[in-house]
């Protein structure tokens, strides 16, 4: 049921960055129809992880390649941070489903800024398995894209420069 899978839903006071080192992963959100970049809690910046695991939205950009500062074009981002229930992870992961980005594993080893905006729900198991996890994940993404419908990119880009200023050297 939505209502009770999104029942936590809600805007973040205080909305969370962090800064990651893209690795490979299990491959299984590609299976699932939802790639992900994944990011080890041993690669995000210090300090810049939230304090509970969940699902998050929110947006995501890669950092400029030469120049440390700059801020690729954002993306709205599905951003799922802990233990990851269903497949019983025993470290904490950082996983990132940028919307509507298309790519093949050329994000390996390339820094990714997320700003997180909106919490969407607790991280859970889904007893209807795979398909019942799909089901969830799909729902997220289009409750991601309802919520960030009222910022352009443009707009995220100036918002991700602002934390990353903010912060310092990321």
């Amino acid at each position: 049921d939505a209502a009770e899978l999104h029942s936590g839903q809600r805007s973040l006071d205080s909305p969370f960055l962090l800064s990651g080192r893209v690795v490979p992963g299990f491959r299984r959100g590609r299976a699932l129809g939802c790639p992900t970049a994944n990011m080890p809690a041993e690669t995000l910046t210090p300090g810049g992880r939230p304090s509970q695991f969940g699902v998050f939205c929110g947006w995501a950009a890669l950092a400029g390649e030469g120049d440390a500062d700059s801020i690729g074009e954002p993306h709205r981002a599905v951003l799922s941070w802990g233990v990851n229930p269903q497949f019983g992870l025993d470290k904490p992961l950082f996983e990132v489903h940028l919307i509507g980005l298309q790519c093949e594993g050329d994000l390996y080893g390339r820094r990714l800024l997320c700003l997180a905006t909106h919490r969407l729900r607790d991280e859970r198991n889904f007893p209807g398995g795979l398909d019942e996890l799909r089901r969830a994940i799909e729902l997220d993404m289009a409750t991601a894209c309802r919520l960030l419908a009222d910022r352009t990119p443009a707009e995220a880009a100036e918002l991700l420069a602002q934390r990353v200023a903010a912060c310092g050297k990321l």
